[in-house]
């Protein structure tokens, strides 16, 4: 990443929002001062090395076309004169249409874009073997991994952390791979079941709401730690995007980047875990022309009621499940193998098979208690990979 440099960035007092021109459509929390004075293109080497909050902001303006970067400039040095600015919330493209919801039963279930559902779909083959890559220079260390889908195109995963060692960029990389697994997917799909009931891919809401939406069997009050937890793993997913690159016409390449979510906005007395925050879980305006980006995938309700070590079976068994055609059987099956990677039960099945298939029965079980699946049906047999049948 190239690192950007701001005068007097320690002056907090005179920080502010900035509005990007029409264009753009989009809020970035910035602290550069009003006085606009700020070097968006040449940076020294030495530049924040104590902010996380700052080297977040810089690569966000890093990954910015030519072309934005200087109406952002123009923005932040001339602000008064951008009479076309507008918020992100205020933008027309950022509704939920009807249209989303044609394969969705809205009393059951809430939608997932297909465009972002079909790429976490390769989860559990992305978070496999991962490589841990050190920007040189800096204390950022990035999660990476890449494989090929079914239209031969290639999904990237990377997730940005910051560490003062690489022992410790190891240890807090096996953690988010672990949790992306479970509790940060869990509450990734939260975020996606607030914004259909709010009916908005950007959005205001209560931390306490999202909370007590993502652990809805939930009778007690959250206490303070949990909150700053809970915003952490906010922070985590918006460190984390998805890369989904493909052939187009004339052997050009068509990229797309989806974050899993954008922390726009936040307010409250306390900053480790703000009362308030408006957050992003699609940018509709730059995927316009994404084909799936506004169909939904159906996901039940009851899936967050879910424990998190069951979050990646459930998901993945619904995102399958809403790229069946309609005409088509409302069965799947699956290799054996492949059910314990979902169910996170390799280990168990390397130790002792039939224990893992005894826990696996259970976890279905529980998938049919929540209405994800209708049931299904064990694999005869012990020769090669058997396949267990899914019906919905």
């Amino acid at each position: 990443m190239t690192k950007k440099s701001v005068k007097d960035k320690k002056n907090k007092e005179n920080s502010a929002t900035i509005e990007v021109p029409r264009e753009r459509k989009r809020l970035i929390p910035t602290s550069f001062q009003d006085s606009g004075q700020l070097e968006l293109f040449e940076v020294p080497q030495d530049f924040v090395q104590d902010s996380t909050e700052d080297m977040e902001l810089l690569q966000k303006i890093s990954e910015l076309p030519a072309k934005e970067k200087k109406r952002l400039h123009e923005a932040l040095m001339h602000e008064e004169k951008s009479t076309e600015t507008i918020t992100i919330e205020q933008d027309e493209r950022n509704k939920i249409e009807e249209r989303f919801y044609r394969t969705i039963d809205s009393k059951q279930e809430f939608g997932i874009s297909r465009a972002l559902a079909d790429k976490t779909y390769y989860l559990p083959q992305l978070l496999t073997s991962p490589e841990l890559i050190r920007q040189e220079g800096t204390t950022t260390y990035i999660i990476k991994s890449s494989t090929p889908d079914s239209n031969r195109g290639t999904i990237t995963l990377e997730h940005r952390l910051q560490a003062s060692s690489e022992e410790e960029a190891d240890l807090i990389a096996e953690q988010i791979v672990e949790r992306l697994r479970g509790i940060l997917h869990k509450i990734w799909m939260g975020t996606w079941k607030l914004a259909n009931e709010l009916k908005r891919f950007t959005f205001t809401f209560k931390l306490k709401d999202l909370m007590e939406l993502c652990y809805p069997e939930r009778d007690t009050k959250f206490q303070a730690h949990e909150k700053v937890e809970f915003y952490e793993h906010l922070r985590s997913l918006e460190n984390t995007k998805i890369l989904y690159t493909r052939k187009g016409e004339a052997e050009k390449y068509h990229s797309i980047e989806f974050r899993l979510l954008e922390i726009h906005h936040k307010s409250g007395k306390k900053e480790d875990h703000p009362q308030e925050l408006t957050i992003t879980i699609l940018n509709a305006p730059s995927l316009q022309n994404e084909k799936l980006a506004f169909v939904g995938a159906a996901f039940k309700h009851k899936t967050l009621e879910l424990h998190v070590d069951d979050m990646s079976l459930a998901s993945w068994i619904q995102v399958r499940k809403s790229q069946l055609k309609d005409n088509g059987p409302p069965t799947i099956s699956v290799d054996e193998d492949f059910l314990f990677k979902l169910a996170r039960l390799e280990g168990t099945a390397k130790k002792n098979k039939s224990v893992a298939k005894k826990r696996l029965v259970d976890k279905l079980n529980r998938l049919i208690e929540k209405e994800v699946i209708l049931n299904f049906s064990r694999p005869t047999g012990s020769l090669g990979n058997p396949k267990w049948l899914i019906l919905f």
